[in-house]
């Protein structure tokens, strides 16, 4: 019997199923691990989303949420005591 061939839709679909399923223990036993979790998540999955294209098919306001958040996070070392 031939094992069925994964996909890279298959493969980001288990990727964030399991992160979906693990992220509410997570924040509950140990709240900073979800940044650690969506880094690996991210970087797991950007591949795919790269070899689709998919940044393509976003709704405007996801990019747009993005840069907000970034000039925020800039603009917030400017009062921050060690920004280093």
């Amino acid at each position: 019997m031939r094992m069925p061939s994964l996909c890279s839709e298959t493969i980001a679909t288990w990727l964030l199923a399991t992160a979906a399923f693990v992220f509410p223990f997570l924040a509950v036993i140990a709240p900073l691990g979800i940044t650690v979790e969506l880094a690996i998540l991210g970087v797991t999955v950007l591949p795919f989303v790269i070899q689709r294209r998919a940044w393509r098919r976003l709704p405007f306001a996801a990019p747009a949420l993005l840069f907000a958040l970034v000039l925020w996070a800039a603009t917030s070392t400017l009062w921050a005591e060690a920004p280093q």
